[in-house]
Formats: structure tokens, C-alpha cells, sequence
């Protein structure tokens, strides 16, 4: 049977992870000081002459709300809402053999993140289209999203607040919801790791945070039905990005902002545990993690050299 408890399915994801070299990688980025594996930013435009998005615009990429540093790159407010222009494309019709039908049908989306308590606004943080240059320049078939989610004091920018995940795709022109509102939370001000999922051996979409399945969907009865078309402009998932592309600088952009990204992977397989694990320390955590290891260190010597110091049984019975 498909559907199975949410211990087996962790319990076959721990199995099945010595075998992650067999899937099928096709983005790795580190999104650290600009190393973004192949992606693009993309510019603000209300036409475009390439499916990519590469070289459109005005090219002043300062204005789409980007900032890089050695930590991830972080999303910007630069509209009246505080919402995010910024965009991180991967143009995955470039990637030969053209892996989007088995994408579309199997696939797993991962990265780390940290979102600001103070600054974080929510919006869209994944979406595909069928090519920039094509109708509304690009329409999407797949969208995550975050917001703010407030916690008992119902103030918001405070310490009780969470982060709270959307997932949705588009099949057969029907948009699917696959989380329910408030239920897959996480916190402000650390990071974490978070995986999506879907055409899954235990369940249709998965939502992963720091190795823990925070939510799952099953819509279909029968096989997994694809999400997108290829017949949707140049094919759905032909652009999948970081940020909002759906409709670039047609519809209001609705991109996040507040929330820094770092280590992204999009894989056409799907990955036990959303590939979800191992969420990046904080440089608080190690300081820790080294001083700790250090007095360990520390400690292993001092009782060596006493032991070495120390006369032996034999010894000290022939004295």
C-alpha cells in the first residue's frame, strides 16, 4: 500500500539514505557570496526576449532586493507592502537530457533558511513558469510560500511568533493546496533545513523541516498526477526560481523578504526526508561545539599523562 504510518515512512528514509548518490541532482547551490550553481538573478522587466530571463530588464539588479553575504543570500523589502522583488532563477529547459516531465511527475526541492523576527514578511519563496518570455511573461504551476504566524500574545514581531509553510501545484486547472493552514511552524531568528516533496513512494506531497515530516497530502486515489503541462507555453518548471515568477513584472511581485537562503538542491527524484537534514549551526552554536570539543581534548591529555605518571600494580607490589 502507498500510504503508510509517519514511523515507517521515517523508518524507510533512514533505510534508503546510504543510496542518495543514485538521484538524480540537478541544481546545487550554495546561494553564499554569490555562488548561486548555475541560477540567475533576474531583473524587474515588463517584456522579456529570453525564456530565461537572462539579460532582461535594465540590468540594475540592485533594485530587486538582493543582498549576498558569506551566510546565504537574503531576500529584501523594496515595495510599499515590504514584499521582495528578488528572484534566484534556474532555467532547467537549459539542462540536457530535459529532465522537467520526470521533474514534474517526481521530485524533491531542499535549502536552508533563516528568517528575521524583526523584518520577516511573508510571500512566496518557490514558483516555476513556462518561460519569461511567453504569455504575462510566464505563467507557474507551482508555488511555496511563508507567513507570519502569531502566536498566543497575537502580537506580532514577537517571541512567540512563528513561520508558517504554504505548498500548492497546479493540475488539470486545478490549483491543490497540500498543507492546511498554521500547522507546518518553525522559528524565527535559526536556521533550518526544509525539503518538498512529491510523487513519493509513501505519500503524494511531503513537507519536511530538519528531518521531521511536518505535513503530508494525498489528493490522488490513483497514480500521482503530474503538476503543470507541457503544453503551458515552452512547458511547465521550464524556470524554477527562489522568489515569485510567476507573471514577472505583470502581476504584483509577492516574493519574501526578511529571510536569508543558503545550500539550495532540486533533485528529480524523490529524497527520503525531503533532504531535510542538517540545518546550518549558528556561529554561536560552534564556538560551543569547538570549546566543547576542545576540553574534551584537554581533558583526554590530563588523564593520559596522570596515567602515565602513576606507578603500575605490578610495580608497586615489588616495592
Amino acid at each position: 500500500m502507498k500510504k503508510k504510518s509517519l514511523s515507517l515512512t521515517s523508518l524507510a528514509g533512514l533505510l534508503v539514505l546510504p543510496m542518495l548518490g543514485h538521484a538524480a541532482l540537478l541544481v546545487e547551490a550554495p546561494l553564499r557570496d554569490g555562488l548561486y550553481g548555475g541560477g540567475i538573478k533576474v531583473d524587474m522587466f515588463t517584456s522579456c526576449s529570453q525564456p530565461s530571463g537572462a539579460g532582461c530588464g535594465d540590468g540594475n539588479l540592485h533594485e530587486i532586493g538582493i543582498a549576498e553575504s558569506s551566510q546565504g543570500v537574503t531576500f529584501l523589502a523594496t515595495q510599499a507592502d515590504l514584499q521582495s522583488n528578488a528572484v534566484v532563477s534556474w532555467y532547467l529547459r537549459g539542462i540536457s537530457p530535459d529532465p522537467r516531465t520526470q521533474f514534474r511527475t517526481v521530485g524533491t526541492v531542499s535549502f536552508a533558511f533563516k528568517a528575521d523576527l524583526a523584518s520577516h514578511v511573508g510571500g512566496h519563496i518557490l514558483t516555476d513558469n513556462y518561460g519569461f518570455n511567453q504569455f504575462n511573461n510566464g505563467q507557474g504551476a507551482f508555488n511555496g510560500a511563508v507567513s507570519r504566524y502569531l502566536g498566543p500574545d497575537g502580537q506580532a514581531k514577537t517571541a512567540d511568533d512563528r513561520l508558517s509553510f504554504g505548498f500548492s501545484t497546479w493540475h488539470n486547472s486545478v490549483w491543490r493546496s497540500h498543507i492546511a493552514a498554521n500547522t507546518a511552524l518553525t522559528t524565527y531568528d535559526q536556521w533550518h533545513r526544509v525539503g518538498l516533496t512529491w510523487g513519493g513512494p509513501t505519500h503524494d506531497f511531503e513537507l519536511w523541516i530538519d528531518g521531521q515530516l511536518a505535513a503530508y497530502d494525498d489528493p490522488f486515489s490513483g497514480p500521482f498526477v503530474p503538476w503543470g503541462a507541457a503544453y503551458l507555453g515552452l512547458g511547465s518548471a521550464t524556470n524554477f526560481a527562489l522568489g515569485d515568477i510567476h507573471e514577472r513584472g505583470i502581476d504584483g511581485e509577492n516574493g519574501t523578504s526578511g529571510m536569508t537562503f543558503a545550500d539550495l538542491r532540486i533533485w528529480n527524484e524523490y529524497v527520503p526526508l525531503g533532504d531535510s537534514l542538517a540545518p546550518i549551526p549558528e556561529p554561536g552554536t560552534w564556538a560551543l561545539l569547538l570549546a566543547g570539543l576542545g576540553l574534551l581534548a584537554m581533558r583526554r591529555n590530563v588523564s593520559r599523562t596522570r596515567r602515565q605518571g602513576r606507578p603500575g600494580v605490578s610495580m608497586m607490589m615489588n616495592n
